[in-house]
């Protein structure tokens, strides 16, 4: 019961445009889930990308965090659609829209019963809603421009 009452109790805090963020980052991150199902992570990607122009003003670092923390707190409500590739999908979405460009990363790391995969966005070279250095986590593969660049 504490923890519905402190639930509540943040909802109550949000701003009208963070209710528009929160529940539009819900809606993407159904949409993707189901996307990536059914037509796999390039069509989705670039549906995502394409959708919308990106915004001709970039949001201040204060804006950019509190994207990044209502899209996960949507990605924290959904089941399926949590995960690390459709949260960074939709944060991407996001925050290209406000004229943010980020790359999306995917890395690896072995664990005991094999390889545990993990994708995020960076901005500037920074990850971006990361808990811990995802760097010293896991392995992060080359980008196709990237093999070019090292394997001419």
């Amino acid at each position: 019961m504490k923890a519905f009452r402190r639930r509540l109790s943040r909802a109550r805090e949000l701003t009208a445009r963070q209710w528009r963020v929160l529940l539009a980052a819900l809606f993407w991150l159904a949409v993707t889930d189901i996307a990536l199902r059914a037509s796999g992570f390039p069509r989705v990607q670039r549906m995502l990308l394409t959708s919308r122009r990106p915004g001709n003003e970039k949001v201040s670092p204060d804006g950019m965090g509190e994207i990044v923390r209502l899209v996960d707190m949507a990605a924290r409500r959904l089941p399926h659609s949590g995960t690390c590739l459709r949260r960074s999908l939709v944060l991407q979405r996001f925050l290209r829209r406000e004229g943010i460009e980020t790359e999306l990363r995917f890395g690896v790391r072995k664990t005991d019963g094999g390889l545990e995969a993990h994708a995020w966005l960076e901005h500037e070279g920074l990850p971006l809603g990361e808990a811990a250095p995802v760097e010293e986590r896991f392995a992060k593969l080359l980008q196709a421009g990237e093999l070019r660049k090292a394997y001419p």
